[in-house]
């Protein structure tokens, strides 16, 4: 059952119904999940953690408990329905048989066993650690970043999961990670840096300006936004290989190096007053990460200064009418002071017009595009005319998958795309292109309602997928996690022809990648959605290929 983000559990420790949440269920609808919290791997007890109980119907209506000396758990007085779990200990948080946002559901009722759940709670792995500058001493407030490199719905990724900043003695911590690949990136400014616009100065050798502008220089450094383990080039980057439980400490090092400037003319700044300049660096994945840079404008320009050498993108914002749009990008690779004529920059337009068939466009519809390498989504939202603009520092070349957001009843019909090459739900932008999209969207979305079966039996906690035959509508693979009693929901199908598969353990399966997934299709089961009279369909359980 899909679930939301894992929440903060309440102090008070209620196991029962509140008198005050609603009427108590009859006797003959009183029902009770109980169960014990294991340590995942060991099988160990684990006592005094906090275990949260969560109605799928209403998540709002929440219960929570502590379990016992021995693990144990219990919440009694439920009505019939559908509960999510979730446990947090000071290490762990989780929910059920939780793969990426997806849990298994306890189901209860008649003739359902809801009594003797084992919940296993994966240990969480930690990363802790210090940044110091090269006199060994803490660097405060820098700014730390951690990267996952995994498979995430269904594709194989780099994703920026997080960031923090040191604290007064430079350390920072991570924690609650799951096992996998991770990296870490530091960005920071020495404290005692001058970065400002040097001053001329005509006078001879050992002026006192000559003397100041030598000393400015002096002081005019940067740190490179610097990698685990002391590596300024993202695809140099030492990976930090977590198992479940572990507990890593690194240093993270940061050497200065005399800063460059990059400098805008004027009659490249000064056309639109409106003007918003930002620059990045590009992370693994291409990720743009904030810089430290120092901006300074005038009558001559605008100059950035503070910069290490090293591969940015530089992006200009334009303000209209209240709205953001990203005008121009460019990426550079600095490795000396430099002259940008701005005008010469590529210019990303992404704009485009929603029809609906059959009924009125209501404003606040979104269009997003989602970097199949990064996962990172852009948006735009449409006008009450059902015109969009998608204005974001994120947008550059690559490929992209195209999906409605912010609605529960329209899909995408049809999309023609001109200024990009545009198939199979794969939306392919270069640099400086100007992209028109136009949609076709119309009603139906439908529901898949079914029971994951193996060997005869409801099976729970089975990955299932609805994977469209062709893309006409886009990429959109619905997804579900089979409950305690094999149930599942697949919602938001767009009408067409699919097939239908359960996996025993979805964990880590880049199911977007048709090498991947071709081994499983021989075994699904085709169908037509919208299915007639809305049946529970049955789907066998295919055992993980690895």
């Amino acid at each position: 059952m899909i679930r939301k983000a894992l929440l903060l559990f309440l102090a008070a420790c209620l196991c029962s119904l509140s008198a005050g949440s609603q009427t108590s269920p009859s006797h003959q609808d009183s029902f009770t999940i109980a169960g014990v919290l294991v340590e995942h791997g060991t099988n160990q007890p684990i006592k005094r953690a906090h275990v949260l109980l969560i109605p799928v119907e209403n998540r709002e209506r929440q219960l929570a408990c502590t379990t016992s000396d021995d693990g144990r758990f219990a919440f009694t007085g439920l009505a019939a329905g559908k509960y999510s779990l979730e446990a947090q200990t000071r290490n762990a948080a989780q929910a059920l048989e939780q793969n990426e946002e997806y849990a298994t559901a306890i189901a209860v009722g008649p003739n359902l066993d809801s009594e003797h759940v084992v919940f296993a709670l994966a240990r969480g792995a930690r990363i802790t650690g210090s940044v110091v500058d090269e006199e060994g001493e803490g660097v405060r407030n820098a700014q730390v970043f951690l990267f996952h490199k995994g498979v995430f719905s269904g594709r194989s990724q780099i994703v920026m999961q997080t960031q923090v900043m040191t604290d007064s003695a430079g350390a920072f911590r991570f924690a609650r990670l799951a096992s996998g690949t991770y990296f870490v990136a530091v960005s920071a400014r020495p404290w005692y840096a001058q970065n400002v616009p040097a001053q001329n100065s005509s006078s001879g050798p050992g002026s006192p300006d000559l003397e100041e502008n030598k000393s400015r220089a002096e002081l005019d450094v940067a740190y490179p936004l610097t990698y685990y383990a002391d590596a300024i080039d993202p695809a140099a980057a030492s990976p930090i290989t977590l198992s479940e439980g572990d507990r890593v400490e690194v240093s993270m090092n940061l050497r200065p190096v005399p800063a460059l400037h990059l400098d805008l003319p004027g009659d490249a700044t000064s056309q639109n007053q409106n003007m918003s300049f930002g620059v990045f660096a590009l992370g693994p994945g291409g990720v743009p990460i904030p810089t430290n840079a120092i901006q300074s404008f005038d009558s001559n320009g605008r100059q950035f200064m503070g910069l290490a050498p090293g591969r940015y993108l530089l992006s200009a914002q334009q303000f209209e009418q209240g709205s953001i749009s990203v005008a121009r990008t460019k990426i550079l690779e600095l490795n000396s002071n430099s002259t940008l004529d701005f005008g010469e920059a590529s210019q990303t337009s992404i704009s485009g017009q929603i029809q609906v068939d059959g009924s009125d466009l209501s404003q606040g519809l979104a269009v997003t595009l989602t970097h199949v390498n990064s996962g990172q989504t852009i948006a735009g939202f449409t006008a009450q005319d059902g015109s969009f603009r998608i204005s974001d520092v994120g947008i550059r070349s690559g490929r992209y998958e195209i999906r409605l957001a912010n609605t529960t009843q329209l899909y995408i019909h049809s999309i023609s795309v001109k200024g990009a090459a545009y198939s199979n739900g794969i939306l392919e932008i270069s640099d400086g292109a100007t992209v028109r999209i136009s949609i076709v969207a119309r009603k139906g979305l439908a529901r898949v309602n079914g029971v994951a079966m193996k060997d005869g039996k409801p099976f729970a906690g089975a990955m299932v997928l609805l994977l469209p035959r062709d893309g006409s509508h886009g990429l959109y693979i619905p997804r579900d996690q089979s409950d305690s009693d094999g149930t599942f929901t697949l919602n938001f199908a767009p009408p067409g022809r699919y097939a239908l598969l359960a996996i025993d353990d979805g964990r880590d399966l880049a199911y977007r990648d048709a090498s991947v997934v071709a081994p499983y299709l021989a075994e699904a089961q085709s169908i037509e959605v919208p299915l007639p009279g809305d049946p529970v369909v049955q789907v066998n359980v295919q055992r993980r290929r690895r």
